[in-house]
């Protein structure tokens, strides 16, 4: 025990506030003994705090992070002041999709993407206006290729075939995919292959079911409407597994469970990286938006995730961490 608490003070790893509404641990086969409860409930605890450590690290940072928080002022081209002074009014396509993009529970419009265009529109005088809709993925996306509208797509991972008809900003929020599983699920899983027996939930027509369905031909895939029906799925045993976004799905869990889930395993993809789509005919516009994320201060960034995240952490080498995991299980 002692060596265990020496070894997390190391890490210096401070935890989620209300951390009992935290699901999240990965289970070992239980073998004779109580010894092995003691490790299995040691070992659980070390990846709660590594969890903690790991939404911090990989959530919300800029992608491109040179080209924040530089101390010019803005300063725009002729063609940029002549776009703003023809008062534009933008149209901003808006989704449920927290903690980036939500209604509180007063019907207000929030969320960490929906900060950072408040303040882009503080920095340079664009207003944007924002509109809902339950259409399908598509066809927002397909208006917008139209300049139909939105003229927007503020949380959007950007692929080639897309950056053929609509114009990206350079990427400001970032976060990995995960494999959710219930806590009472054994299976201790190594890789993504060890899903193949499994029923996958999965929010239908995303990037991430497509590339499932290219990638993985063999898996029993079921889509679902979004990330909290197929969340609940897995909570209630229709489904075994689920794949997505891990703070979207960790801020789900934490704010409308809880529910019985685990991580349990990475993905062999690369993370998500969230731009803003626009409308090919206004490079200005595109510009305008990628000048004022670079005056963004990381203290401002950072008061951006704390709103929704509650969780600090200090800086640490990863591979250090991991290693000391290792040591926790070898003591156990």
């Amino acid at each position: 025990r002692r060596s265990e608490h020496l070894i997390i003070n190391q890490a210096r790893i401070i935890e989620c506030q209300n951390r009992e509404r935290v699901a999240f641990k990965m289970g070992l086969p239980k073998k004779e003994g109580e010894h092995m409860d003691i490790a299995t409930f040691r070992y659980n605890r070390l990846l709660n705090h590594l969890l903690i450590f790991s939404t911090c690290l990989f959530a919300f940072f800029a992608s491109d992070r040179a080209a924040f928080g530089s101390n010019a002022q803005l300063s725009l081209t002729q063609q940029e002041q002549a776009w703003l002074s023809r008062k534009h009014a933008i149209r901003v396509r808006i989704v449920d999709c927290p903690p980036f993009i939500f209604f509180d529970k007063d019907g207000t419009l929030t969320g960490m993407a929906i900060d950072y265009m408040k303040l882009i529109s503080e920095r340079t005088g664009v207003e944007f206006e924002y509109y809902s809709s339950d259409n399908p993925p598509n066809g927002p996306i397909n208006s917008l290729i139209n300049h139909q509208g939105p003229d927007i797509h503020p949380l959007f991972d950007k692929t080639p075939d897309m950056e053929k008809s609509v114009i990206f900003t350079n990427a400001y929020l970032e976060t990995p995919f995960m494999i959710f599983t219930r806590t009472d699920n054994k299976k201790l899983l190594a890789h993504i292959n060890d899903l193949v027996d499994m029923k996958i939930a999965i929010f239908r027509g995303t990037i991430l079911h497509e590339m499932m369905k290219r990638d993985y031909p063999d898996f029993n895939l079921m889509p679902y409407a979004d990330d909290s029906e197929a969340i609940l799925a897995v909570s209630s045993g229709e489904a075994d597994a689920y794949i997505g976004n891990m703070v979207l799905a960790s801020y789900l869990m934490l704010t409308r469970g809880p529910y019985n889930l685990k991580i349990a395993a990475p993905t062999p993809y690369e993370n998500t990286r969230f731009s803003m789509a626009i409308r090919n005919d206004w490079p200005e516009l595109a510009g305008i938006i990628n000048k004022a994320l670079a005056l963004m201060t990381p203290g401002e960034q950072a008061e951006i995730r704390n709103r929704y995240i509650s969780v600090q952490y200090v800086p640490s080498d990863p591979a250090v961490i991991i290693r000391w995991a290792l040591i926790v299980m070898a003591i156990s």
